[in-house]
């Protein structure tokens, strides 16, 4: 399979390298492109994967992209995209971009997958979930679900539960955080040190 990454940031690099990792796709056949060149240059150096010089590029050569950019940014990526994506499959992370915007972004032959993962993917415990555009295949579905497992549990929902998913799981573990980090600093407090209590 020929990969392809728009948005190196925090999520988009830990699915690639959780994917890279598993073995499921070679380095030479995923191609990266992001607006900040330092996180390309990473990437690259650390993983030996290739850079795109512009979005359209990397499309045309990658049959799965996943569009891991802000949610503002999404549509303008999908229009740069549009011209050479005739049948590929686009998987979002952006969240609240629903499938119906992305899909009147791109070419009826486009198929679209929008996925809420989180930010445990960094060390492979994500809980993500995804739904199917209307051109998605079951194929489609099996491939995204063989991805995003190697990060984590994966769940396949209706786009109506997606909202409801980016409010508990992809925004929850924060909360959990600021609890374990407030937990330690009154262990702190009390006269432990911070390693410890933590």
């Amino acid at each position: 399979m020929k990969l392809g990454l728009i948005g190196c940031g925090k999520m988009g690099t830990a699915l690639l390298e959780g994917i890279l990792n598993a073995g499921l796709v070679y380095p030479e056949l995923v191609s990266v492109y992001d607006s900040y060149a330092p996180s390309i240059e990473g990437l690259v150096a650390e993983q030996r994967v290739v850079a795109a010089g512009s979005i359209s590029e990397l499309v045309e050569r990658s049959e799965l992209i996943f569009v891991c950019v802000k949610p503002a940014d999404v549509l303008g990526v999908l229009d740069e995209a549009a011209s050479s994506s005739a049948g590929k499959l686009f998987v979002s992370i952006a969240a609240g971009m629903t499938l119906a915007r992305m899909e009147a972004a791109l070419p009826e032959t486009a198929r679209v997958v929008r996925v809420m993962p989180n930010t445990p993917a960094v060390v492979g415990k994500a809980a993500s979930a995804y739904a199917l555009g209307q051109n998605a295949t079951e194929e489609d579905a099996k491939q995204v679900q063989d991805l995003l497992e190697e990060v984590g549990v994966v769940v396949r929902v209706e786009e109506s539960d997606l909202d409801a998913v980016t409010g508990l799981s992809g925004s929850g573990p924060a909360y959990i955080y600021s609890v374990i980090e407030a937990l330690a600093q009154g262990g702190v407090e009390q006269g432990l040190n911070s390693a410890i209590a933590l």
